[in-house]
């Protein structure tokens, strides 16, 4: 699993050059996601976009059994 973090209202940090981590956490993770799925791993990410994902709903999602995503 893949967790972003932050999104939405949920800026976070700024970094020095003015990006916020939120969108350096989405950028990470979505270059990351086809280097795992090219080695044969399933990768379930908590946010996609520009989206706001609450910690509980977060953790929901990384204790949810792996067939609910298949």
């Amino acid at each position: 699993m893949l967790d972003p973090g932050h999104g939405g209202c949920d800026p976070r940090a700024r970094a020095v050059k003015g990006m916020d981590e939120k969108n350096l956490s989405l950028d990470v993770a979505q270059r990351v996601k086809p280097l795992l799925e090219a080695e044969g791993y399933r990768v379930i990410m908590t946010r996609t976009n520009d989206t706001f994902i609450p910690l509980a709903a977060r953790a929901s999602i990384a204790n949810a059994p792996l067939m609910l995503f298949l």
